[in-house]
């Protein structure tokens, strides 16, 4: 998906990466196959980003294995149940649906970019933090609501933080439109669905990941 895009665009680009992910099999093949061909720059680490500790266990990998700690992409996230907000049939399984894509999707953001914060503001070196939003949080999307609610959330949050820009730290949103993951391996009617609300052409995790590359690059994207 996105995630595995941006690692091997940093890696080269010389960075060393910290693969954080709930998925252990796919994280340690993506890091297996990064320093088959770029040497120790790259480690996962079993990361369940609900849990500020398992998030901070990260950002310490990070410091003690390359030791510095720059860049936090905050990239988890769950689409959820398609239509599952209007089926008034359900309710119960509605609220459980929207109660994880709030949590992933949003609180784990911004306790991502808070324990990020504190970690650059402790290097004194700066940083930047990159948010993943959506196309759906600039347009309303009727057929998932709360997916398009939280991803409009983090889009206001990055921008509310564009004052820490006086601090060198860079706290930017990405919005890419309908992108083939797997997280959007879902029926055919919810995809044309979804790219009905969201518009725009479908794109793939490399397209997504240059505007990673973007966003690291200018520095003015703070707050963007």
């Amino acid at each position: 998906g996105i995630g595995k895009c941006v690692c091997n665009d940093f890696v080269q680009r010389g960075a060393s990466v910290v693969i954080a992910d709930v998925n252990r099999e796919g994280g340690m093949a993506l890091e297996k196959e990064i320093n088959e061909n770029f040497k120790n720059k790259a480690v996962f680490v079993y990361c369940d980003v609900t849990d500020p500790q398992s998030i901070q266990n990260a950002i310490d990998t990070s410091i003690k294995t390359f030791g510095r700690f720059d860049i936090m992409c905050n990239n988890a996230g769950i689409g959820g149940s398609f239509g599952s907000f209007n089926n008034s049939e359900d309710v119960p399984f509605g609220i459980k649906n929207a109660t994880a894509v709030v949590k992933i999707n949003l609180e784990a953001v911004v306790l991502g970019t808070m324990l990020a914060l504190r970690a650059m503001r402790k290097s004194g070196n700066g940083g930047v933090i990159i948010n993943t939003a959506s196309m759906g949080g600039i347009f309303p999307m009727p057929y998932n609501p709360v997916y398009a609610a939280t991803k409009s959330g983090v889009i206001q949050f990055s921008r509310s933080l564009g004052n820490l820009q006086d601090e060198n730290i860079r706290v930017s949103a990405i919005c890419p439109t309908y992108t083939i993951t797997p997280l959007t391996s879902i029926d055919e009617l919810s995809k044309e669905q979804m790219k009905k609300e969201v518009g725009g052409n479908m794109l793939v995790p490399e397209d997504v990941s240059k505007g990673f590359m973007v966003l690291v690059d200018d520095m003015n994207s703070g707050g963007k």
